[in-house]
This record gives C-alpha cells, structure tokens and sequence, in this order.
C-alpha cells in the first residue's frame, strides 16, 4: 500500500507569509480591516506591550485612511507586513510617511529580510536615529543590501514610548524601482534537486532479514554515509542527492561477504566524491564544553581499515561552509533546522530501503545535533546495530511506524515524535486516554493528577496516590495496577498480593522500609 515516508525532526521553524495579492499590499492602507480592526495585509503580532494598531480615516497623508498604532505600555508597539523575496537586485528600500504626536521614546521605520529558515540576514528599524516628539507628516526611509539568500521581507513600523504614531503610503524599492517592476531573482539550481526520479518511489532494496555480519555492514554505511551527509563540502553544496547515492551504494554493501570487503567497498566509494580542503585554524575547546561530539567510532580499528580511519579524520577537520544544503540554525536560538529532506510520498511497502534510511536520518541527527544526548542514558552508538534489523523486518506502514516510535523514545525527550496524523497509527493507538497523569519518581510510577472525575464519581474507582509506604496504600486500594519494564498486572489486591510479582514486590518495599 502508499504511505507516506514519515521523518521526524526535533525542531521546525517557521514564519509567516500573509496570503497577498501580486498587485495589492495596501501599502495606503485604503482596505479594509481584519476582524482585530488591524488594516488587512498587516498584522500587530510582533508588538510586546499595551498598544493597539486600526485604521484612521480622520487623519492621513493621502487618500482616505492611514494606520495608527498607539502606545500605552510595556517594550514596543509595531505593524508590519510580510512580502516574498522573489525578486532580484543589489539594494532594497522601504519608504513610508509617518507623523507623530507626543512619542516619549525613538519611533522607526523597520525593514527585517529573512532566509529560508528564519534566520535575519539583514535590520534596520532606524531607531538609533531617535524621532520622537511631535512632527508632522514626513517621508522616511530605510535602504540595505539585498542578501543573496533572502526569502522573505518585512517592512512596517515600530513605537516604543507612549504617544500615537500615524503611518502611510508605503513603498518598497529594489535598486530605487518599484519592486513590482524588478525582474525575479535566478533560483539556485542544486544537482541534488535534479537527481530526483530514481528512487522516488522505491529503493529497491529487498531485504526481509539481516544476518550479523549484513548488520555490521550496514552499521558501518549507516555512520559514514551520515558523516559524509553533515561534513562533506561537495554534499554540503547540494551537488549530490545524499538519500539516492545510499540506496545506490547499499546492495553492494549488504552483500559484502566480509569487514575487510565491506571496509574496500566503503573507501572505493567515499572518494569518487571529491577531495576536500581541510582547515587549518587552530580551535580550543574548553573544558567546560558540555557536549562533543563522539569520534571514537571513527578510530576504532576492530571497525574500520587504516585507509577508512585517516579518511574520516581528515572529513571531520575539512572547511565548513555558511551554508549547507542539508541544515542550518534557527537564529536567536541555535537549534538546528533540517532541510531539504525529501518526503517520499508515493513509496510501496514493505520497502527495507527506506525503512533504513530513515534509521540513518535519525539516528545521525542525533549523534551531531541532539543538545541533549548525554543524558539519553545509554550509548547511542549501540542503537545504530541494534534497530537495524528491526527496521528491515518492519513490512507495513503501521509496523514502520511503531519501530520508529521505538527508537524516538530511546532519546528520552518526549518532544520527539510523530507529529504527523496517521489513521493507521491513531487506530492503534487506540481512542482511550488513561484517567490520571503519572510521573517517574524514583524509578517507581507515581499518580501526580486525576484527569477524569467519571472514573471516580460514576465507576466508583479511586486512584490512591502510591508513595514508598507501598504496603499502607494497599490497606486502602481494593485493585491494583503494577507497571513494570513494559509488563502489567491489574487485578484485585488480595489476588495481586498473592501473587508472585506481588510477594517480591512487597518484600522488596518492607525491606526497604525497614532499613
């Protein structure tokens, strides 16, 4: 059956783009109003504080009605607009008449250009300028260059003091035109993109099961390929499309018959992929640094050939670029923001391939990005060989699914998931939500909140909070419900302390008590 391949990542970012005409941005605010009162095509949700953003017809520059934003308290006040940055040139200008009245702080003129992944390429708001007071109506403007990787454009106007602040007729410029008027910028064009009919809908690799040493290879692959995904220059530029040139090597290597084959198999093919220059600067780490990133694994010899250790120690000290095809960072924040991950929508399962690269996707964004992993509490490399064959037995796209949420709850960071509705998963799962709230306290579950009162008022079953003192809470409990290492037991308490898990249980807890 189709299904779509599913790829979780730790964090999206986003932005916004409002749905505006090509021709129509109300830069006169001659529109109509949203249902806030803002004027349409603009928005307030950039202000922090007490101010409010409408539309004047009473007082404007030209034409019948302008904006105004009025502050009362708090950091700033602000209406802006987003625009796409499909066009091309050298400089970018916005322009607007603005008039206040009785502004205590610097009021601005703001113009804000974006990448892909929201990080703020280019800024000004002319603050630093400090109009305030009481002036009439004047044109202002804002002129920068235009980034090559820009995506999206703001443009509005900031208030940070108490006081009213009118703005009108805006416009915005590229190289001193009308932005309407300027030609497109040329899209970058990535061979990686253009490499993308192959494997589309299946990777052909047919594999039901994996003996050890087929998982030694792919073990081996799972961690070079996705080494050479995040540090190879030539990937790093999108020359190549990293998920085909692993379906393309992988036969080869699931077949090898020995390490020693395997090991010639893997150089042979991480070289046909260009030299590299290696960076020469000299970093210090310091001590306090509280993650780094494991290289053990590619020193290890028992692993790996001579020719395929010095190789990797040479990738991991190769120039970085700024920009990657395959990630980049949320600016203010840091957390990485994977792109460029293809979706595979149309593939039939069971499809072992795909199943395996997505193992390797996940995995290897951990092992270089998790700012969390050591304290998953387990060595991650141990997981690569270990749900390798589990992924390859996965033979529907329920059970690839389920495997997948195995392996996501191995980080121990419940904001990893599926986030992405599935029928066939939320079938599983069921329609039952459990009636309370528990937490890990001690190693021991311990009810923290009743979430349904019907449990108690109309079935007549009361959740007693279990606290050390397990023995006096079985006085009151007349059932019992025990988790332990996945398992169940839900059963009257006579029954349950009769019964073996229950003797050892309460044996344990006395000893405890008593000492």
């Amino acid at each position: 059956m189709k299904h779509t391949f599913i790829l979780i990542i730790f964090i999206f970012s986003s932005f916004f783009v409002y749905g505006q005409s090509e021709q129509d941005y109300n830069f006169g605010f001659e529109g109509g109003t949203s249902s806030n009162g803002v004027p349409v095509r603009w928005s307030n949700a950039w202000g922090n504080g007490s101010f409010s953003v409408t539309k004047d017809t009473k007082t404007k520059h030209s034409g019948k009605s302008s904006a105004l934003i009025e502050f009362h308290s708090g950091q700033f006040g602000c209406i802006m607009t987003a625009i796409p940055a499909t066009m091309s040139g050298e400089t970018i200008t916005v322009k607007a008449f603005m008039k206040l009245e009785k502004v205590m702080k610097p009021i601005g003129l703001m113009l804000r250009i974006d990448d892909e992944m929201g990080k703020v390429l280019a800024f000004d708001n002319m603050q630093q300028v400090g109009i305030k007071g009481t002036i009439d109506w004047k044109e202002y403007s804002v002129t920068l260059q235009m980034p090559e990787d820009a995506v999206v454009i703001y443009i509005g106007a900031i208030i940070s003091g108490k006081g009213k602040l009118w703005v009108d007729d805006f416009s915005l410029l590229i190289d001193d035109k009308d932005f309407r008027e300027t030609p497109p910028k040329t899209e970058s064009v990535f061979k990686a993109r253009e490499d993308n009919t192959e494997f589309e809908d299946n990777s052909y690799i047919n594999l039901k099961t994996v003996n050890n040493q087929q998982i030694a290879n792919l073990d081996k692959l799972g961690r070079i390929w996705g080494m050479m995904k995040y540090f190879h220059p030539a990937i790093a530029q999108g020359e190549y499309n990293w998920d085909f040139e692993l379906f393309r090597i992988m036969p080869k290597i699931i077949d090898a018959p020995s390490d020693s084959m395997c090991n010639l198999l893997l150089i042979n093919w991480v070289l046909q992929f260009g030299s590299f220059e290696l960076d020469t600067n000299t970093r210090i780490v310091k001590d306090s640094l509280k993650m780094r990133v494991d290289w053990e694994w590619t020193k290890n010899n028992e692993l790996l050939s001579l020719s395929l250790i010095l190789f990797l120690d040479s990738l991991k000290n190769t120039q970085r670029f700024d920009k990657h095809y395959y990630i980049d960072f949320v600016q203010g924040v840091g957390n990485p923001a994977f792109k460029n991950e293809n979706v595979y929508k149309d593939i039939i399962y069971p499809d072992a391939g795909f199943n395996l690269l997505s193992l390797f996707r996940y995995w290897n964004m951990v092992q270089y990005f998790f700012p969390y992993k050591y304290l998953i509490g387990e060595d991650w490399n141990l997981i690569l060989s270990e749900f390798i064959p589990e992924f390859v037995a996965a033979r529907t796209a329920l059970e690839y699914q389920i495997t997948l949420l195995k392996l996501i709850a191995r980080v121990n960071d419940t904001h990893a998931n599926i986030y992405q509705p599935d029928i066939e998963l939320d079938d599983a799962r069921g329609i039952y939500l459990a009636p309370f709230e528990a937490k890990f306290i001690e190693n021991e579950v311990v009810v923290t909140k009743i979430t349904n009162d019907t449990l108690n008022k109309k079935i007549g079953i009361t959740i007693i909070m279990v606290s050390h003192d397990t023995r006096a809470a079985a006085q009151y409990a007349n059932r019992i419900l025990h988790i332990e290492e996945g398992r169940g037991f839900f059963e009257e308490t006579a029954v349950y302390l009769r019964s073996d898990r229950g003797k050892k249980f309460f044996a344990h807890g006395q000893e405890k008590n008593d000492g």
